[in-house]
C-alpha cells in the first residue's frame, strides 16, 4: 500500500521501496506519485501515457542518482556490481558507457522506513562492493501548504563519491496537457544562447524573459540542458497553469550544478541538479522545498 501524508491542505501519496516501481535508475527511495491539494488540484503525472509502461518509467517526483554515470561504473568489470545509489546493487553486462535508459539486473539495498503523522524517512544501507559503499537518509515532511525533502548522504566505503542528484518533476496541473495555459518561471533571465543540449525543433517552447513557454498544445519531445546562468549560485522554479490558477514551486538550500528542463505532450519537469563530492567517511546534506500557491 502507497504511504499517505496528510494534512488539511496537503496529501501526498508515497511509493514504499520496490511496492510499483523495480527499475534500475531511479531512487526507490521517497517516490512522490501524487500531490493532491485542497481535495481539487494535483500536480503529478506520468512519464509515459502507456499503461504497460507506468512502473517502469518515471512517476510524479523521482529523484536519481548519477544519471550521467554511478559512482563506480568506470572501475566495474564486466559482470561485476556497480552501486546506482538509493536503488541497490547493478550488474554491468557490456563495455559500453552507463546508459540511463538500459534495464540493468538489480540487487536491491537494504531499505528501513519510519513513519509519524507528518514526516516519512527512508534509509538506504548498501552493501559494500570493490570499496564503495554509502547510506542514505531521505526525509519527507509535510507543513501547511509545502513539503520538504531532506537527504543526507555518507560515504562509508574507502574509495570517494562523486556523483550528482535531482528529481525528475513530472509534471501537469490538473493532468491538462501541456499548452499556452502554462508557464516555466525561473528566477533569472532565459538566454537560449547560452544554453547546453536544445532539442526543440518545431519551436513550440518559446522564452520571454525569465518564462518559458509554449505558444500551442505540445506536440513533441522538447528538451534544454543548462539553462542557468553559469555563475547561479542556487537553483528555483515556478510551474504556473494561468487558467487553473494555481502554481508550484521547488527551491533548493544547496550550491547549483545545473537546471534542466525536459517535456512532451503531457508533461514537463524542470530539474535541479545537486553536486556531490565525498571523500571516505564524509557526509553532506541538502534540501529541497515544494510550495503551492493560489493565485
Amino acid at each position: 500500500m502507497p504511504i499517505t501524508l496528510l494534512n488539511n491542505t496537503i496529501q501526498l501519496e508515497i511509493n514504499e521501496p520496490g511496492e510499483n516501481y523495480r527499475g534500475s535508475r531511479f531512487d526507490w527511495t521517497g517516490q512522490i506519485t501524487q500531490i493532491l491539494y485542497k481535495n481539487k488540484h494535483t500536480f503529478c503525472t506520468n512519464e509515459t501515457t502507456r499503461p504497460e509502461e507506468l512502473n517502469i518509467l518515471g512517476r510524479g517526483l523521482y529523484n536519481e542518482f548519477g544519471i550521467d554515470a554511478p559512482v563506480d561504473y568506470p572501475d566495474c568489470p564486466l559482470g561485476g556490481k556497480f552501486h546506482k545509489i538509493g536503488v541497490g546493487l547493478l550488474t554491468r553486462k557490456t563495455g559500453e558507457p552507463y546508459d540511463f535508459f538500459t534495464s540493468y539486473e538489480v540487487a536491491p539495498a537494504e531499505f528501513t522506513i519510519q513513519k509519524m503523522q507528518d514526516t516519512v524517512s527512508f534509509e538506504v544501507n548498501a552493501k559494500p562492493e570493490r570499496g564503495y559503499c554509502y547510506k542514505l537518509l531521505k526525509t519527507i515532511t509535510l507543513s501547511e501548504s509545502s513539503f520538504i525533502i531532506r537527504y543526507e548522504l555518507t560515504n562509508t566505503g574507502e574509495q570517494s563519491i562523486t556523483t550528482n542528484e535531482y528529481v525528475h518533476n513530472f509534471l501537469a496541473i490538473n493532468h491538462k496537457p501541456i499548452d499556452a495555459n502554462y508557464q516555466l518561471k525561473f528566477p533569472f533571465v532565459l538566454n537560449p544562447q547560452t544554453f547546453g543540449a536544445v532539442v526543440n525543433s518545431k519551436q513550440e517552447v518559446y522564452f520571454d524573459g525569465n518564462s518559458m513557454r509554449w505558444n500551442k498544445l505540445a506536440t513533441e519531445t522538447y528538451y534544454f540542458s543548462h539553462v542557468n546562468p553559469p555563475d547561479m549560485k542556487t537553483g528555483s522554479w515556478i510551474l504556473e497553469n494561468q487558467l487553473d490558477k494555481i502554481e508550484i514551486r521547488e527551491s533548493g538550500n544547496f550550491n547549483l550544478l545545473r537546471i534542466n528542463v525536459w517535456g512532451t505532450v503531457h508533461v514537463v519537469s524542470p530539474e535541479i541538479f545537486y553536486p556531490i563530492d565525498l571523500l571516505p567517511g564524509a557526509s553532506c546534506n541538502w534540501e529541497r522545498k515544494y510550495e503551492i500557491i493560489e493565485l
